[in-house]
C-alpha cells in the first residue's frame, strides 16, 4: 500500500497474506471470493515490527482541513503474487476493492459507478531478463595503468501476441552491477590481494570489499544503460597472471545488494602484468646539442648513438621510438607535441600500427645500440626522444632522452 500525504510524499506499507497466519482470510477468499484486511495491520515498509503499522487516526489528523472539516488521502494498492506459489498461467481474473469504515460500512462501495472492475492476468515462466554485454578497452592490464570496462544492459520483458508482460519483480527495483575477479583456477581474488586497485564509475571511486567484490548502482530503475567503469591499477599490488572478470547484473531495492541469483553473468578474460621492467638509454653528452644547419653535434658527427639496456618478464617485449618537440606558444609552456621522427633522420625507419611511432627492436636483448643519422636544415627547439616498451601491441612504459637543436 502507498499512502500519499498532502505534500505528495508517499509512505509505503506492506501486508503479507500468509495462509498459516491469516487462515480465515484465505478460506474466505477460497469460499466467497472476498476477504477483508484492516489498514492498521499494514506494516511500515522497511520494518518487521508488528507495532510499526499504519495509523488511521494519526493520518487523519495530518490531512484534516479545518475549513471543510474533512480529510482526504490517496491510496495505491499493489498486489504482489511473487510468493503465491503459482506454477501456471492465471488468466482473465478480476479484482475489486471496497473501502470500509471502522463499523464495516462501505465508504466506497463496489456498486459505485465510479468503481471499475480490474482484470488481470498472471503468467508463469515469463520473467523479464536483464541481458548484458561487456567489452574491455584492453585485454591486458599493466600495474601502473588502467583499462575501461563497458557494460551495456538490455532490459527485456517477454511478449504474448505483441502484448508486453510486465514483470512486477522489477516494479520498484534499481539496476546494479557486481564485479568479481577470479584466477584462471576459478579462485575468487579477495580484497587483500586487490589492495590499491580502484574502480571509477560516474566520477566516483570504489574500492573492493573484503570479499573482493565491487558493487555499483548504475540506474534508479531497470532500463537499458551503457556504463563505463575504469579499472585503475595505478597503485595495485595484484600479482601477474591470467584472470577472469565476472560481471553480474541484478535488480534490487538499492541497486547494490541483492539475493543469491543474478539476472545474468558475463565473463571477460584479462591478463594482469605486475613485473618490474628496466629500460635505460644513454646518449653521449657531445651529441645532445645539435646544429640546425648541419645536423652535427659538438663532436662533428651527424648521428645519434644511443646505448639501450633492457630487462623485464614480459612475454612479447619490443622497444619503439617517437619524437616530441616542446611547444613555444608561451614562454612558460613546458608541454611537448608529437612530431614525425622520420622528418629528422635520413634512415628509413620501421613503422608500427601507431602513428609516428617506429620500431627500434622487435626482440630486445639486454644491451644494444640504436644509431640514426640526422638530416640537415632542422627545426630548432628542445626535443624528447621517447623510447617506449610494449608487450605485443600493449604499451607498458617509456623513458625520455633530450636533445636541443639550435
Amino acid at each position: 500500500m502507498i499512502d500519499f500525504a498532502s505534500s505528495n510524499t508517499p509512505e509505503y506499507y506492506y501486508y503479507v497474506v500468509d495462509s498459516a497466519k491469516y487462515n480465515d482470510s484465505v478460506l474466505s477468499i477460497q469460499s466467497d471470493g472476498e476477504a477483508s484486511y484492516r489498514l492498521d495491520d499494514f506494516i511500515r515498509m522497511g520494518s518487521s515490527s508488528g507495532s510499526n503499522t499504519y495509523s488511521d487516526s494519526v493520518q487523519n489528523a495530518r490531512y484534516y482541513t479545518n475549513s471543510t472539516h474533512t480529510s482526504a488521502e490517496e491510496f495505491i494498492f499493489i498486489v504482489d503474487f511473487k510468493d503465491a506459489g503459482l506454477n501456471q498461467d492465471v488468466l482473465r481474473k478480476s479484482i475489486l476493492l471496497e473501502l470500509r469504515d471502522t463499523n464495516d460500512n462501505p465508504i466506497i462501495p463496489v456498486l459505485d459507478i465510479s468503481q471499475q472492475r480490474l482484470f488481470y492476468n498472471l503468467y508463469g515462466n515469463k520473467d523479464a531478463l536483464i541481458n548484458a554485454s561487456a567489452t574491455l578497452s584492453n585485454t591486458s592490464l599493466y600495474v601502473g595503468q588502467s583499462v575501461d570496462l563497458t557494460v551495456v544492459t538490455d532490459f527485456e520483458q517477454q511478449k504474448i501476441d505483441n502484448t508486453t508482460i510486465i514483470d512486477t519483480n522489477y516494479y520498484d527495483k534499481r539496476l546494479g552491477i557486481k564485479l568479481s575477479l577470479y584466477t584462471d583456477q576459478d579462485v575468487l581474488v579477495n580484497g587483500a590481494s586487490l589492495l590499491g586497485t580502484a574502480f571509477v564509475y560516474d566520477g566516483v571511486t570504489y574500492y573492493p570489499r573484503q570479499d573482493g567484490t565491487v558493487r555499483f548502482n548504475i540506474a534508479e530503475s531497470i532500463a537499458n544503460v551503457s556504463s563505463k567503469i575504469k579499472i585503475d591499477a595505478t597503485n595495485s599490488s595484484i600479482s601477474t597472471g591470467n584472470y577472469k572478470i565476472v560481471i553480474e547484473t541484478f535488480g534490487s531495492s538499492d541497486g547494490i545488494y541483492y539475493g543469491l541469483e543474478a539476472s545474468q553473468k558475463i565473463t571477460k578474460n584479462i591478463r594482469i602484468v605486475n613485473d618490474l621492467f628496466g629500460l635505460k638509454a644513454t646518449l653521449p653528452n657531445n651529441d645532445v646539442i645539435i646544429d640546425k644547419d648541419t645536423g652535427m653535434g659538438e663532436d662533428k658527427n651527424s648521428y645519434l648513438d644511443f646505448l639501450l639496456e633492457y630487462s623485464s618478464g614480459l612475454t612479447n617485449p619490443n622497444v619503439r621510438v617517437s619524437m616530441y618537440r616542446r611547444t613555444y606558444t608561451d614562454v612558460y609552456e613546458y608541454t611537448y607535441q608529437l612530431v614525425d621522427f622520420q622528418d629528422y633522420v635520413s634512415d628509413e625507419l620501421t613503422t608500427t600500427n601507431a602513428n609516428k611511432v617506429y620500431m627500434v627492436k622487435s626482440v630486445p636483448t639486454s644491451r644494444f645500440q640504436y644509431i640514426v643519422n640526422l638530416k640537415e636544415h632542422l627545426m630548432t627547439g628542445t626535443y624528447q626522444i621517447r623510447f617506449s616498451l610494449y608487450d605485443g601491441d600493449n604499451y607498458v612504459g617509456h623513458i625520455n632522452k633530450y636533445i636541443i637543436i639550435e
